[in-house]
């Protein structure tokens, strides 16, 4: 009977727990009744981590949870909409002077620009020790 109809109804009939039949169902890799599996063209795929998971399943009509698992089950990486891409001009910059100081200079965080120095094998630049006065 498992497949034939809804988990829920099904439990309530075999007076057990809904977990219970949908563990049984699932552990017999028997498909859900009436499941409404969305059918991923390549164009759809192509959209994936190009915008945040919300943004593109508003977009798509599905769920936000649909688009995050096609999208790792694809593995491709996530979207975040508050992150913004390195133009090359600005890891010319690193290294150049003090992560703070290009930080300031880029609109960045310390450690983001910190990070990507990192990530990219530059060195980081000594601080300038301050000149001693002679007297």
């Amino acid at each position: 009977m498992l497949g034939t109809m809804p988990d829920e109804k099904l439990a309530r009939l075999l007076k057990r727990p809904h977990k219970g039949v949908e563990a049984r169902r699932i552990l017999l890799k028997i498909p859900k009744f009436d499941a409404k599996l969305h059918q991923w063209t390549p164009k759809e795929e192509a959209l994936l981590g190009t915008m945040t998971d919300g943004k593109l399943a508003a977009r798509m009509g599905l769920s936000r949870q649909a688009v995050a698992h096609r999208r790792q089950r694809l593995r491709i990486p996530v979207c975040f909409a508050h992150r913004r891409p390195w133009t090359p001009e600005e890891a010319i910059l690193l290294g150049t002077d003090l992560d703070t100081v290009i930080a300031a200079r880029l609109g960045r965080a310390v450690a983001t620009v910190c990070i990507r120095r990192q990530k990219l094998g530059v060195p980081k630049r000594p601080p300038q020790s301050p000149r001693l006065q002679e007297s």
